[in-house]
């Protein structure tokens, strides 16, 4: 993608820079007209799908998250895929174990941790919302299988958006950071139903007050495609 964007920054500049295509510059000028928009333009820019570029964050400030129950990650944390997840969830039925205990329905466990997320509810939330859910609920299994991951460095991608999020809330210091790395977010296909992608976004560009509020913003910006 920012090889695209940076070709056609580079046919714009051409024909105003050198009145000619891009196509009929010597290589070497065109060599030098990406690269500098390479290091104006498109050095600084992140480009990917939200799970992408909120996994990537997240490398940087994971260290500094703590959730409720007081699991934590280090930054050299692994992300299952859905077979990771899936064979992980399922584990060993007689290894005693968070992740193989007989009581734990991973697909449907995965299926409360997603539901969760997209509602934006934190994990120390979930039992709230949990209303009449009693015994050997998927919702009763979201606990022991977060420790689970917890002890192997590992997270599922419903989980790592839930985590960014509490980050940004909790902590000022991952806030401005971010606020000060990225002026600009386009977001291209928002899913509205999403409440956990919603909330991010805000922290990103707001401080997560009163979204209409001007100062709010601090000079940044938000477009919603």
């Amino acid at each position: 993608m920012k090889e695209r964007l940076e070709l056609l920054l580079a046919q714009k500049l051409a024909q105003s820079q050198y009145g000619q295509p891009w196509s009929t510059l010597p290589p070497v000028e065109q060599r030098q007209l990406r690269s500098r928009i390479y290091r104006e333009v498109t050095k600084e820019l992140w480009i990917g799908t939200f799970h992408a570029l909120f996994a990537r964050m997240l490398r940087y400030d994971i260290d500094k998250f703590k959730d409720a129950e007081g699991l934590t990650w280090t930054k050299q944390f692994s992300i299952y895929d859905e077979a990771d997840a899936q064979s992980f969830g399922q584990g060993d039925r007689h290894s005693g174990t968070a992740a193989g205990s007989q009581t734990l329905r991973s697909q449907e466990t995965r299926w409360a941790i997603s539901n969760a997320k997209n509602q934006g509810w934190l994990p120390d939330q979930l039992e709230a919302n949990a209303e009449g859910q009693r015994g050997n609920s998927p919702l009763m299994s979201i606990g022991r299988y977060r420790k689970a991951l917890a002890a192997n460095n590992a997270l599922i991608s419903t989980i790592y958006c839930s985590c960014l999020c509490s980050c940004f809330s909790r902590t000022q210091q991952v806030r401005s950071y971010w606020h000060r790395r990225f002026r600009h977010v386009l977001v291209d296909e928002y899913q509205d139903t999403n409440r956990t992608q919603y909330d991010l976004i805000k922290l990103l560009v707001t401080d997560g007050k009163d979204p209409q509020d001007y100062d709010d913003w601090a000079g940044r910006s938000c477009l919603w495609w």
